[in-house]
């Protein structure tokens, strides 16, 4: 994958160190920065996303070897983009987001751990009930597992640019949608700046009324979306 990284757009914003305003690329994930995007994704994403964190997945050892595992796997079919500083420094990785390729009659994969068993559980009743398959009549579309900044660089329409490089992804891949759940406001601000719209929303209370196992009940965030972008 390395020799064919590609790089698919250069924007300005905010560092919330300096307040100056630097550089960022975003790009396809090299593989020699799996680990990295890894370690990213254990710090910011895992304790600060609603479903995770109710389920501890950053507190529990056996949780996240299982949820590092199926990172690193979705790394692995090479279609993750990430976030650079492009300001002539290191290379610091501002933000990933993973993608992959979901197809329809997909058989769901199945956790030996019951906090990650929960969650995947909870993501295929919604997505069942939002039928992106049949309401767009494909077979293929673009998902995404993780979406994630680094929390100092949070608040500076980071996330938004990388949601609206999916398009690039999609161009590649000769896909016309792509559809995410979005689980916290932050991520859905940025998707509505991103051009996504609302298709299936619920909210919490709600979805804990479908099942036991879907008390995801949070103090950040009421509702639980999807989203989709068409090209």
């Amino acid at each position: 994958m390395s020799n064919s990284i590609r790089t698919y757009c250069t924007f300005q914003a905010k560092d919330n160190k300096s307040s100056k305003i630097i550089e960022y690329r975003i790009q396809d994930l090299p593989d020699d920065r799996f680990d990295e995007a890894i370690d990213l994704l254990c710090v910011h994403f895992l304790p600060d996303e609603p479903m995770t964190l109710c389920r501890n997945l950053h507190g529990n050892e056996n949780d996240k070897k299982e949820i590092c595992k199926l990172l690193m796997e979705i790394m692995k079919q090479g279609l993750s983009i990430v976030c650079f500083r492009n300001d002539g420094g290191d290379d610091v990785i501002v933000g990933v987001n993973l993608l992959t390729v979901k197809c329809r009659d997909e058989v769901k994969s199945c956790f030996e751990h019951q906090g990650l068993n929960d969650i995947c559980e909870a993501l295929t009743y919604t997505f069942n009930q939002a039928d992106i398959f049949n309401r767009y009549n494909i077979d293929k579309y673009l998902g995404s597992f993780c979406l994630v900044v680094n929390r100092s660089y949070r608040n500076c329409g980071i996330a938004k640019e990388i949601l609206k490089s999916r398009r690039f992804v999609m161009q590649k891949l000769g896909l016309d949608v792509t559809a995410t759940a979005f689980s916290g406001p932050g991520s859905q601000k940025a998707a509505e700046g991103a051009g996504y719209e609302d298709i299936y929303s619920i909210s919490y209370e709600d979805l804990k009324k479908i099942s036991p196992n879907f008390d995801f009940i949070n103090k950040m965030s009421n509702v639980f979306k999807i989203k989709v972008l068409k090209l």
